[in-house]
């Protein structure tokens, strides 16, 4: 968690320097490759390391996704899709 806090911001300003397309394939090629790298762990140490770049490249998802969201939706009915899905990603955090 705290590599997404750490990495919010910086991943915002990414996201309105280079755009939401390539941002979001940055953050989801990454995203899976760490995953995929997770398979490999041997020790704590390497978990704890993979775990906290999972929360580096984690840190642009939701607002990208949100952001591209308002892009398909019009005005009026973008701040209700927004806002479930704030809605959902809330209630995934609060479960673990």
């Amino acid at each position: 968690m705290p590599a997404t806090f750490i990495f919010e911001v910086p991943s915002n300003l990414m996201l309105e320097k280079i755009g939401v397309r390539k941002t979001m394939m940055r953050v989801l090629i990454c995203w899976g490759v760490v995953s995929a790298c997770m398979r490999f762990i041997s020790s704590p140490i390497e978990f704890y390391v993979m775990r906290f770049m999972l929360g580096v490249f984690e840190a642009g998802f939701v607002p990208g996704a949100i952001l591209y969201l308002t892009y398909w939706y019009p005005e009026t009915r973008s701040r209700s899709r927004v806002g479930h899905i704030q809605q959902r990603h809330n209630h995934c955090r609060c479960d673990r």
